[in-house]
């Protein structure tokens, strides 16, 4: 099957890996303004690594359930350990992992709106050749 690209789409994957990778993500600060048009950083000094972070640390705030925030924040940005977080919240180690898994599915939501319907519905007919 053929990679379908939408502009200003990212993937589960790549919402999953900035969290994990959440304090590395952007670090990058190198000065690219010698390098031409190939720049892996825009003109503004902002890498799109650091776009997404800024994007993703924006939905993040917008979870409406607030046990699924507070046990995003504690798994990726805070790095608190597991136990601590399933006793402060009284929840068990499954119900934490859905509701990471729920954040997850949220950002990505919240980042793609329409684009995400789109690209599933791109993929479905292409399945379908």
């Amino acid at each position: 099957m053929a990679e379908v690209y939408i502009e200003g789409y990212i993937s589960r994957k790549a919402i999953e890996r900035i969290l994990k990778n959440w304090h590395e993500v952007g670090a990058d600060k190198k000065d690219y303004s010698e390098v031409g048009s190939d720049n892996p950083v825009r003109s503004d000094g902002v890498s799109g690594g650091q776009i997404n972070k800024i994007m993703i640390d924006q939905a993040l705030k917008k979870i409406p359930n607030k046990k699924v925030q507070y046990s995003a924040y504690a798994r990726w940005i805070y790095n608190i350990p597991a136990s601590r977080t399933l006793a402060r919240l009284g929840i068990s180690r499954h119900t934490y992992d859905k509701y990471c898994n729920q954040a997850v599915d949220f950002i990505y939501s919240e980042i793609n709106g329409e684009r995400a319907g789109v690209k599933n519905l791109i993929e479905l007919i292409l399945q379908g050749e």
